[in-house]
């Protein structure tokens, strides 16, 4: 297992990508090096999982195309461009923005109880939630899933039990 964390641990060093993602100390994620006894607390494996997003404003993009459209005209004396060479234009002006842009770093940290098999997850944004469940599976080829209160009930009771269920509110 710890294999496994350290294969897929953050790396600084891999450029060139919009968002990158791995294992990191819960202790300090902003370290490269993850410290074996920061990793297990008891029965549990408690790590973070560290995202790093690069973005372009959609709005700068659009403003360095359109400049770099207007350079290729003028140099071929075109009227327009082809939809193909738009294409080419906004790639390169995105991968050239990119680089400059800063990544945004997010931290999210997880509990794994090894004896009991559940893993804590801390956070509620679906989005991140998905990101997580590939990340987990693609390092520990484990696919975990969320703990709905409907279908634990469903597991722990069977099905009968939940069949005459439905939603209350509470005041």
């Amino acid at each position: 297992m710890k294999e496994r964390v350290f294969q897929f641990s953050f790396r600084d060093e891999v450029e060139g990508l919009s968002k990158k993602v791995g294992w990191a100390s819960i202790v300090d994620p902003y370290s490269p090096e993850i410290a074996e006894e920061s990793m297990f607390v008891g029965d549990f494996l408690v790590l973070s999982m560290r995202v790093e997003e690069r973005r372009v404003p959609k709005a700068l993009v659009k403003k360095y195309c359109a400049i770099e459209e207007e350079k290729i005209k003028r140099s071929k004396d075109l009227k327009r461009l082809s939809r193909r060479e738009k294409k080419r234009i906004r790639e390169q002006v995105e991968f050239l923005l990119l680089q400059k842009v800063l990544p945004i770093p997010s931290v999210y940290d997880m509990a794994w109880d090894l004896n009991g098999e559940i893993v804590y997850f801390f956070s509620t944004s679906s989005k991140v939630i998905g990101d997580f469940q590939d990340f987990f599976h693609k390092s520990f080829d484990i696919m975990p899933s969320p703990i709905i209160p409907y279908n634990l009930a469903m597991t722990r009771f069977g099905t009968d039990s939940v069949k005459g269920l439905s939603p209350e509110v509470f005041v």
